[in-house]
C-alpha cells in the first residue's frame, strides 16, 4: 500500500513536471521513487520496531508489526487525497476474460501471477 501510494504520488509530481504517462523515463522515475520509499520505511521498522522486539515472542513481533502497518493505512487515509476513495484497477492487458472451465480469468491476473511467480523465485534464488 505504500508503494502504491508513493506511486500515486510520484506520478501526480512527475506530470505535473510536464513528464509524459507511460514513457521508460516516467516508469523508471516510478520505480525508484517506490524502492526507495519501501527500503526507508522498511529500514526504520526494522531499527526502531522489529529490531527492539528480537527478545520477545513471536507474537509481540507480529503484534506491533499489525500496528505499524495499521498506522501506516490510517495514514495513508488521512494525508493522500482521496484515499479513502477506492479506485478500479487499471487495464493492463486489451484481451477478453478468458474462459478456463467454470472459471473466468481476466488477464491482468494471469499477468499478476506469472509477474508474482518470476519475482519470487528471483528472490529465492537471490537469498
Amino acid at each position: 500500500m505504500l508503494g502504491a501510494f508513493a506511486a500515486m504520488i510520484a506520478s501526480g509530481v512527475l506530470v505535473s513536471c510536464g513528464l509524459t504517462q507511460g514513457s521508460l523515463l516516467f516508469i523508471l522515475l516510478i520505480l525508484a521513487v517506490v524502492i526507495i520509499i519501501c527500503a526507508l520505511f522498511g529500514a526504520v521498522l526494522e531499527k526502531y520496531i522489529v529490531s527492539p522486539m528480537r527478545d520477545a515472542s513471536d507474537i509481540m513481533t507480529l503484534l506491533i508489526t499489525l500496528g505499524a502497518s495499521i498506522v501506516v493505512r490510517e495514514a495513508g487515509m488521512l494525508f493522500v487525497p482521496d484515499g479513502r476513495n477506492p479506485q478500479t484497477f487499471p487495464v493492463l492487458v486489451e484481451m477478453d476474460t478468458i474462459h478456463i472451465g467454470w472459471a473466468l480469468v481476466k488477464p491482468e491476473t494471469l499477468l499478476c501471477i506469472m509477474l508474482s511467480t518470476i519475482m519470487i523465485a528471483a528472490m529465492h534464488r537471490f537469498i
